[in-house]
Parts: structure tokens; C-alpha cells; sequence
């Protein structure tokens, strides 16, 4: 892929205007003031588009719409980097392969979620989705325009350089930096880029030119919050305000962040991931120097499979490797009335296994679990559009080295949003979003746990009338295979995305987006006590885990996850204790557990026990804490919240706590300090505004907490509502009525993989 390089040896000044222009107002147009947060250029200021992309964008025209006739969209030439280029051609072409280049309407995924909604809803409706993926087309408000066509080159831009190098930081109300809100917060200074300058010795000052283009707050995960984090406004719904993605809330809320209150596996020393570590890493460039990456390494294994890029699928496939594990925890099948085996030595409520080899006889039920675990993401996984990305499980069961014969792939790992009706979206529609009715997203570091039965007789019997096995034979083994598929689209909505392109090659590759498997475990099963030699095989990454670690995974998921019945992770947490009795994870899961339970005095033990092994784990006293709130204990409860928030003081979930507990407790002030710090970081945070407006009442703020309860009603989340759909989404899809429970149990059965 060519990168066009600098079109003149002499520096262009004016690459941008010499006064500075700030591009703002919310509203374009008065007569419909579309929910836009980028402060953009108003309607009718000439050349902007141009200015920004650094481009003589009419040149171009004629290879743009040759190309977009051809095949649908352009990848030639990276538009907005000609005059970047001539300096930093290495970086341009990082770029030029990324995402944020394919942003607008040269990605055919994109497009086809946008035409829908300006159909669905009135044309200045565009800007919503604009703000982020349409920057060169916000400028001058052409996403309003009916006759908007997709082959003009601000169509097929995406995110210019400048764009992002010309966004400045700004507060509000709360104190945070405005981009916290979300759906494209930013605002762009236009100024003049000095020319480059070279910077030389260790202690040279920054030239004007990079501190023009690479302002601290760039280095800032708040920065990426600006587009990373979506609100759907009622002008989107034409119902009420809706949370839509936020990869920047997920993270903040975890360790990644620093925070993490109740997240059990917590390091000794706790190092900070911004967004920019994980998806700008360092690279070297050819002459040596690192530089933060610019190809935005995240999910999206689509668009370099659909302009046929395989070092970018590559480099994508790669980076989605292992960023979630899986573990089976298995129960040897339980034996029919011919096959008592004495000398297993478990009991029914004896913890699973997690050998590589397992006895399991030939008839019996077949129990296992299979755990999911977080274990590179500081956010959920998946991210991004949750609503169209394509992850499941897949359990396959048949003989080594064979197709499989007892099979599922049912269970999806996504948040599930329906429309009114409770029908699930496909369109990538989120004007017609109402709720998510069950997230199924894997969360940093906290394990997740999915239930599988199999009845085994009708296998064996199918193996012994396929000649796999004879009377004086003694059946082969089987193989336990699970695997965690990842395709950043569903088919369907590949389908309805592509249907607009030519026919060719393009068209192919947009409708089939390639699968990535994330993570793989296997099990041998043997119907009799295996010979030692047979053993020997490979091993994924969970079976070099510590043991104690596997069974503390499992344990909290069932804690988590089982809720009537989530005393089933008790044998796991007694075997992690007896194999790690120095360690404090097992026992905080234990507390987990009994929080779960609503044992509130076995929380305090336990956490009394966690405490003595290492004090400075925040999930001890966030878990006490908790227990105690929820007993109405609330004098007792607020020492072991202020006691964490000495530990991780910026956590959301925390903040919103003890605002609660201060206000129970009569503080009011600290209450309401705490709420006001929840809204620094999380502008449109419901338990924010709500304790606020406790608050402020409390001290006699009647302005103030009229004020915050307009907020709070506004972001206000209808449980009712949230329960009726779940309650249609269930008629209408009975297959998945279940995947709003957490570890529910899926059924092997004959048939063949998704």
C-alpha cells in the first residue's frame, strides 16, 4: 500500500489557517440540533475539509470515484497525510493500514449502519455518528445532505492526521476533560503547524511544532474516551438516554486503570495500562527509534481482510491471540449401574479435575465447565460493537483426530441489545436500542464460567456401530475440544453490509470476515484408567497455570455466576485453600462466595483472614464493606470503604458506594464529595447524580438538587423496562432464554459445528 509522500520540498505553512479557529457549536443548524459533541466548524465556512486533510481534495476526485465504482470503497493512496508524510512516511504508512483511516464511508460495515439510521431518522442525524467517523464530512454539515454520495474523497478520508494532532483539551463542568462524555467530545483548534525543527540533546526543549501537534493530554486514556465511549441520546432513541459502548468506562473500572476494587488477583505492584500502551505500542522504526504505533492494533480482522491485507490480519489475528483463556474444569462421568469404579475416590461433591487425562466410563453423564478468563484486556472482551461482533464458544466431543460427533456452539460471548419488542438488533441500529437483556463480555481479570452436559452412552454406542470399537476391543478415547471463536461480524450483518458492492473479489471478502480463535483447551477421555504412555500430548497455556490458580477461577465464576445455587464453587475454594493456604486469592474468593451467599459473617472472617495475608488488597475491605451494606449496617460498612478508597481512590464502583454509605450515615458533604468525584470521571454516571441530588437536598441546596435530579432522571435507567424486554426477548428467541444467567448449563448434541 502507497503512502503519497510530501508533494514539495519547502514546508507548508499554511496548512492551516494562521488565527485560530476553533471548529464548535453542538448544533449545525438551529432547526435540528443533532446529538454531535464535536465542537465543528458551523455550515458554510469553505476549504475546512481540505485544510484538515492537508489535501487538494478535487484533485483527487476522479481517482476516488473510479475506485469506489470498481469495488465499493477506496484504498489507494492514504488520503490526509501528504504533507505528514515527507517527514514521518513510516508512521503515515502504519496509518494507513489502521482502522481510523477506514473510518467513514470506505468501510462498507460502517456505511451500512449509517445510511439505515439517516433512512430511520431525520438526515442531520448523520452528525451523530460523524463526529467520530466523519470528521471532513462535519465540517461543512455535508453528512446532512441528502444527495451525500460515497465516492466524494471527505467520504472516503476517514481520520485525517490532523484531526487527532489538532484536538485540544478542554474542561467541564465537573472538572474533567470534556472528551469523558463521549460520542466525538473533542474540540479542534485549527492553527498553524510550525515547520519541523529537530530537537537535539537530552534535555532539548520540545519545538513548537511538536508541541502544536502532540499536546500532553494526547498521552491521556481520557483522550480516547472522546470517540470510545457512546451515549445514545433520545434524539437517537426516540425513547430514553441508553449507554451504548464504552471501552473507556470498562477500563476505568479495572485494574488497568489502577483500580479494580473487588478484582481478586491483584499484583504486588499494580502498573497502570492506558489505551495507548496496549494499542499504540512501541515500534521501531528503520533507523532505530520507537515510536508509538499508529496502526491501532484492536479487534477488527474485517477490514484488512476485506481490502486483502494480510500483514494486518495478520498483525490482528495476533494480537487476539490469548487475550481471553480457557480452562475446562471436568467431572468424571458418573458410572452406570455396571460401572462402579470404587477406587475414583471422589464423592458427588468433590471439586473437578483439571487433569489432561480423565477415566470417564462408557454410559453416564458427562459435567463440565469451561472457564473464561480476561487475561489481556483492560476493558470487556469483545469490545467495541458488541451488538454485531461474532464470538462464541465451541465444544466439540468425538474421537482423536476425527470430526466430532457430540457438538455445540450456542453460546455467544457479547452484550445482547434488542429493540422495543425485545427482538435482537442485526442491523448495527442502535436508534432502535431499548436494553441490553444479558452481557455475556468476559471482564478484566474476574474468570467466567459456562455449564456443558453430555450424555455419553448414545456416543459410545454410535462409535461401536461406526466399527470404532468391537466386542473384545476396548473403546478409543475421546477428545474434549473448546475453542473461543472471534469474527468481528456476524454473517448476517456481512450480508447486509456488502449487498451495496460491486461484484468482484471485494465483494467476496466483505460478506465472509475471517475467524480468529482466541484461545483453545482439550481433554482426553478415556473409558478406562488410561496407560501412562499415552499421556504425553500438548498443552495449552491454562495447564502450566498454578493448580490453586485454576480452582480459585473456577470458583468465582460459579460464585458469580450460579446465584441460587452458587454454593457449588465451595469444593474449589476448599481445594485452591489446601494448595495454597499462604495465598490471599483463595480466601477473598471464599468471601466472594459467601457474600454470594449473604453470609454476611463468614464475609468478615474471611476477609479478616485475606487481611492478615496481605493488607493492601483493596477486595477484603470492598467486600466486607459490601456485606455489611447489604445487612443495613451502614455505621459498619463505611470504615472498610474509606479504608479502600485510600487504595484505589479513582475506582467508579467505590465512589459510587461510598457516596451511599456517607450519605446513610449521615455525612452529607462527604457524600456529596464523593458523587462529585464519581462525575469527574463519569460525567453521565446515574449513581452519581442520584447521590448528588441526596446529597444536596440534605444540605438545603434546592437549586443545586433540582438541578442534579433532572440529571439523575434523565440517565435514569428503567429496571422495569429492562425486565419486561428481557422477558419478550426470551418468547421470542427460546433457545438463548437463558444467557441472561450466568454459568447456565448448555447440552452436547449430534450434529456438526456452527
Amino acid at each position: 500500500m502507497t503512502v503519497r509522500r510530501h508533494r514539495s520540498t519547502r514546508w507548508r505553512r499554511a496548512v492551516l489557517p494562521a488565527v485560530p479557529l476553533v471548529l464548535g457549536a453542538l448544533s449545525l443548524r438551529a432547526d435540528a440540533p443533532f446529538v454531535s459533541d464535536a465542537r465543528i466548524q458551523p455550515a458554510g465556512s469553505p476549504g475546512v475539509a481540505a485544510l484538515l486533510a492537508g489535501e487538494d481534495l478535487p484533485s483527487l476526485s476522479p481517482l476516488v470515484k473510479s475506485q469506489v465504482k470498481n469495488q465499493g470503497f477506496f484504498a489507494g493512496e492514504a488520503l490526509g497525510t501528504s504533507d505528514c508524510a515527507g517527514c514521518h512516511s513510516e508512521i503515515a504508512a502504519q496509518w494507513s493500514q489502521s482502522a481510523h483511516r477506514f473510518s467513514s464511508f470506505n468501510n462498507p460495515y460502517y456505511a451500512a449502519s449509517v445510511d439505515l439510521l439517516r433512512t430511520q431518522r431525520p438526515l442531520t442525524a448523520g452528525r451523530f455518528c460523524a463526529g467520530c467517523h466523519d470528521p471532513l464530512l462535519l465540517v461543512d454539515d455535508r453528512i446532512a445532505d441528502r444527495d451525500l454520495g460515497r465516492d466524494q474523497p471527505e467520504a472516503q478520508a476517514g481520520l485525517p492526521c490532523l484531526v487527532c494532532h489538532s484536538m485540544q483539551e478542554t474542561q467541564q463542568t465537573h472538572g474533567g476533560p470534556r472528551s469523558r462524555l463521549g460520542n466525538g467530545a473533542y474540540d479542534v483548534v485549527a492553527t498553524s503547524v510550525p515547520p519541523p525543527r529537530g530537537d537535539t540533546g537530552p534535555a532539548a526543549q520540545p519545538s513548537d511544532h511538536t508541541r502544536r501537534l502532540r499536546p500532553p493530554h494526547m498521552a491521556q486514556p481520557a483522550f480516547c474516551a472522546a470517540c470510545h465511549k457512546v451515549g445514545l441520546a433520545p434524539e437517537i432513541t426516540h425513547a430514553g438516554w441508553l449507554r451504548g459502548q464504552d471501552d473507556y468506562g470498562a477500563w476505568l473500572a479495572s485494574m488497568a486503570a489502577g483500580n479494580g476494587v473487588g478484582a481478586v488477583y491483584r499484583p504486588e505492584t499494580l502498573h497502570v495500562k492506558r489505551c495507548q500502551d496496549c494499542h499504540m505500542p512501541l515500534e521501531p522504526l528503520r533507523n532505530g527509534r520507537l515510536v508509538r504505533s499508529h496502526r491501532f492494533l484492536a479487534a477488527n480482522t474485517a477490514l484488512p481482510s476485506l481490502r486483502g491485507d494480510p500483514d494486518m490480519q495478520e498483525r490482528e489475528r495476533q494480537f487476539l491471540q490469548g487475550a481471553v483463556s480457557l480452562d475446562i474444569a471436568l467431572w468424571p462421568a458418573e458410572p452406570g449401574p455396571s460401572e462402579v469404579h470404587p477406587d475414583d475416590g471422589r464423592e458427588p461433591d468433590a471439586p473437578p479435575v483439571f487433569d489432561r487425562h480423565v477415566r470417564v466410563g462408557t454410559s453416564g453423564r458427562l459435567r463440565f465447565d469451561v472457564i473464561l478468563r480476561n487475561r489481556r484486556v483492560g476493558h470487556r472482551f469483545p469490545g467495541g460493537t458488541n451488538d454485531s461482533n461474532d464470538v462464541w464458544v465451541e465444544v466439540s466431543l468425538g474421537r482423536l483426530a476425527q470430526p466430532p460427533i457430540l457438538v455445540d456452539g450456542t453460546h455467544l460471548v457479547r452484550a445482547q441489545a434488542v429493540d422495543e419488542n425485545g427482538r435482537p438488533l442485526a442491523r448495527r441500529d442502535p436508534q432502535n436500542m431499548r436494553a441490553v437483556v444479558y452481557n455475556t463480555s468476559v471482564a478484566p481479570a474476574d474468570p467466567q464460567v459456562v455449564r456443558y452436559e453430555a450424555d455419553l452412552a448414545p456416543l459410545w454406542r454410535r462409535l461401536h456401530d461406526e466399527g470404532a470399537s468391537g466386542a473384545s476391543q476396548q473403546p478409543t478415547p475421546l477428545e474434549l475440544r473448546v475453542r473461543l471463536r472471534y469474527r468481528k461480524f456476524t454473517p448476517d450483518y456481512a450480508a447486509f453490509s456488502c449487498r451495496s458492492l460491486p461484484d468482484g473479489p471485494a465483494k467476496q471478502r466483505c460478506v465472509s470476515p475471517p475467524i480468529v480463535d482466541v484461545a483453545e483447551s482439550c481433554r482426553v477421555l478415556w473409558p478406562s484408567r488410561p496407560d501412562p504412555e499415552s499421556r504425553a500430548g500438548s498443552t495449552s497455556q491454562q495447564d502450566r497455570e498454578p493448580l490453586w490458580e485454576r480452582y480459585v477461577d473456577h470458583a468465582i465464576g460459579l460464585a458469580d455466576g450460579l446465584v441460587d445455587a452458587a454454593s457449588a464453587a465451595s469444593p474449589s475454594i476448599e481445594r485452591a485453600q489446601a494448595l495454597a493456604p499462604d495465598r490471599v486469592e483463595p480466601w477473598i474468593a471464599a468471601a466472594r462466595l459467601a457474600l454470594a451467599l449473604g453470609r454476611t459473617e463468614d464475609v468478615l472472617r474471611y476477609g479478616a483472614k485475606a487481611e492478615a495475608l496481605r493488607s493492601a488488597h483493596p477486595a477484603h475491605l470492598w467486600l466486607r464493606g459490601q456485606a455489611l451494606y447489604r445487612s443495613y449496617r451502614f455505621a459498619e460498612a463505611r470504615p472498610f470503604l474509606e479504608r479502600a478508597a485510600q487504595i484505589v481512590p479513582q475506582d467508579p464502583n467505590l465512589l459510587a458506594m461510598l457516596a451511599r454509605v456517607r450519605g446513610l450515615t449521615g455525612d452529607s458533604q462527604a457524600a456529596l464529595s464523593a458523587a462529585e468525584r464519581l462525575l469527574v470521571l463519569d460525567p453521565e454516571s446515574e449513581d452519581a447524580h442520584h447521590q448528588r441530588m441526596l446529597a444536596l437536598r440534605e444540605l438545603g441546596r434546592r437549586s443545586e438538587s433540582e438541578e442534579a435530579e433532572r440529571s439523575f432522571l434523565y440517565f435514569r435507567r428503567p429496571v422495569e423496562l429492562d425486565q419486561e424486554l428481557r422477558q419478550r426477548f426470551r418468547a421470542h428467541d427460546p433457545p438463548r432464554s437463558q444467557e441472561d444467567a450466568l454459568a447456565h448449563t448448555h447440552e452436547l448434541k449430534l450434529g456438526t459445528v456452527r
